[in-house]
């Protein structure tokens, strides 16, 4: 019904400006944006296909605008391909989401409120914040700080489709805004990597559901944490762009077992995030041997706790249909002095 509308006020203004209506761009692949926070929306790119003539101005159609993110997508995807995107229209609009282009003072406040993101969202989105519309910048601003959002990003597991070739990198909105062991995985290619020590996920210690009692007692609420908290879910480590999914079966349950240190399982809430920020040192075959796993990878990381750093081994098995999925999580010694 809503793709119906939009199909009719792309005929009246075909009727009214004698233009032709281009209907082979599709969307390919569906974001399910419906019902999901803002800042999914923000993040999960729509992406396209179909012919664009190269050289031909462009006037997008679109029905409902909430942020403009489906809008800046589709330039981007016309843009790549040689086209030219001359403005846009839509039926209806969220409150203050009819403004595309983001506002410069809106830009200004945007990177002097959160310094450090702009470089890591270009890396990861392939857009600085000039590709964001203003409802999705004016968005970004409620966060306090840069690392607030990756958090956030990577607690939903939410990256650009790897070795996608349907998206396109937006470009800058138009206008003004007017209306086993570390030697086992790490390999050659870890040693060779070397390179400043991985950024630390910071956490406090408290973020189990209550405070705990005695060992028994801490290794029940990290057990159902990982269980309750974790269990499903998939996280795409930044560098590799790799999705390596969370399970009870495969490797979460040991994250909760009698005998692991207080330190690693008070750590248990920050995987999410360190897996998201580790850096990656190498593939090896399993040490264990076991018929089902194709290697493993390891992964360098840390957290810290109540101010105290903690350096770990993310090691990640690949099965044999190439899905990826956690291990386990070492302490990892750290030899020499970090960079800087």
């Amino acid at each position: 019904m809503r793709e119906a509308c939009a199909d009719r006020v792309a005929e009246t203004l075909t009727d009214h400006l004698g233009l032709d209506v281009d209907d082979s761009i599709v969307q390919a692949n569906r974001p399910q944006r419906t019902g999901k926070s803002p800042l999914c929306r923000v993040i999960i790119p729509s992406e396209f296909a179909g012919p664009v003539q190269s050289g031909q101005d462009y006037l997008i159609v679109d029905d409902h605008v909430t942020q403009g993110g489906t809008l800046a997508d589709l330039r981007g995807y016309i843009q790549s391909k040689g086209g030219n995107v001359v403005g846009a229209t839509s039926l209806t609009a969220n409150p203050g989401s009819e403004i595309l282009a983001p506002r410069p003072e809106t830009l200004a406040t945007l990177r002097q409120n959160l310094p450090g993101l702009e470089d890591w969202w270009k890396e990861t989105y392939g857009h600085d914040f000039q590709g964001l519309t203003e409802g999705e910048a004016r968005y970004l601003l409620q966060y306090n700080s840069a690392q607030s959002v990756r958090n956030q990003i990577a607690a939903r597991g939410q990256a650009p489709s790897v070795n996608s070739d349907k998206g396109a990198a937006r470009p800058p909105q138009s206008g003004s805004g007017e209306k086993g062991t570390g030697r086992d995985v790490e390999g050659d290619e870890g040693r060779r990597a070397g390179g400043a020590a991985p950024h630390a996920a910071h956490i406090s210690g408290h973020e189990l559901e209550m405070p705990p009692r005695s060992y028994g007692h801490l290794v029940m609420l990290t057990a159902r944490y990982a269980r309750v908290r974790l269990d499903g879910h998939t996280v795409v480590n930044y560098e590799t762009r790799a999705p390596i999914a969370l399970t009870w079966e495969c490797g979460l349950r040991e994250f909760g077992a009698p005998g692991t240190s207080v330190e690693m399982l008070r750590a248990v809430p920050a995987i999410p995030v360190m897996l998201a920020g580790a850096r990656y040192l190498g593939s090896a075959p399993d040490p264990l041997r076991r018929p089902d796993i194709a290697k493993v990878h390891g992964f360098a990381s840390a957290v810290e706790i109540g101010g105290r750093r903690i350096d770990v081994l993310m090691v990640v098995r690949e099965n044999r249909q190439e899905r990826l999925f956690l291990d386990r999580v070492e302490r990892r010694a750290v030899v020499g002095a970090r960079a800087a």
